[in-house]
């Protein structure tokens, strides 16, 4: 899955993959969780991706279960899925619809719009770089 990212996306660093039972257990508390976040948990977790020179990081199941838990992501913005981060105090939140959007750990009233699904994110790379990054995750990868 990692081999197909639209060519503007680099891998910088992967975790190992989950397993099916963590795949499930996430998918039974998000049960719009598309197949291509599924296929990509199973193949990697923790996959840190320079988006257009922007740092952007996807957690695998355990991941996305704690930070709903550390910041009540999902009761701020009801049937949403903390899917990853872009290092700089911002979540990547995937809505039930499967758009992505990015709001602040300490400002989740206020989202910003990434991307129309993870597709049109990791394989077409529709979303600007401003639209991953943000004033706080300004984080070149060196490249």
């Amino acid at each position: 899955m990692l081999d197909h990212l639209h060519p503007d996306i680099r891998v910088l660093a992967t975790s190992e993959p989950a397993t099916d039972a963590e795949v499930a257990s996430l998918n039974a508390r998000f049960p719009s969780l598309p197949d291509l976040l599924k296929q990509l948990m199973l193949t990697a977790t923790e996959i840190e991706l320079s988006y257009r020179g922007r740092y952007l990081r996807l957690y695998g199941p355990g991941g996305c279960i704690d930070m709903d838990s550390a910041y009540n992501i999902s009761s701020a913005i009801p049937n949403s899925l903390t899917i990853g981060d872009n290092g700089g105090c911002e979540a990547i939140v995937m809505l039930a619809d499967g758009s992505l959007v990015r709001a602040g750990y300490a400002t989740l009233d206020e989202t910003h719009f990434v991307a129309d699904s993870l597709s049109a994110l990791l394989i077409d790379a529709t979303a600007s770089a401003d639209d991953v990054g943000s004033i706080y995750g300004d984080h070149e990868d060196g490249g």
